[in-house]
């Protein structure tokens, strides 16, 4: 799979200081791939997780890592739904959380 290593969205408004959403896509060895997320999910920044859905379009098996998310309100929980939808739809599994066996290789970038 040849996507890029991070997705990155900038979110907020006028007087309300910037949020940032860091996602890393990580290769397992054994297969599937990580998305290690950072930051906030929040609606100003939801879109960045949409936009990795079809990327995970041939993934089997897929593991969200939201360890490194300090916010989340109602449209980044969302915005985690709907991406569980979809790599459902797609055929895959997702899990939430981060098994500490899990062997990466960082995914090319493109």
């Amino acid at each position: 799979m040849q996507i890029g290593t991070d997705v990155a969205a900038l979110g907020g408004t006028g007087t309300k200081e910037s949020v940032q959403l860091r996602i890393e896509l990580l290769e397992g060895t054994s297969g599937g791939c990580l998305a290690r997320m950072s930051g906030h999910l929040v609606g100003g920044t939801a879109a960045a997780l949409w936009s990795v859905e079809p990327m995970m379009a041939n993934e089997a098996r897929v593991v969200l890592d939201l360890s490194g998310v300090v916010e989340i309100d109602s449209a980044g929980l969302e915005a985690t739904v709907r991406f569980l939808d979809a790599i459902r739809a797609f055929g895959g599994s997702l899990t939430i959380g981060c098994d500490e066996s899990w062997e990466e290789s960082p995914l090319p970038r493109v």
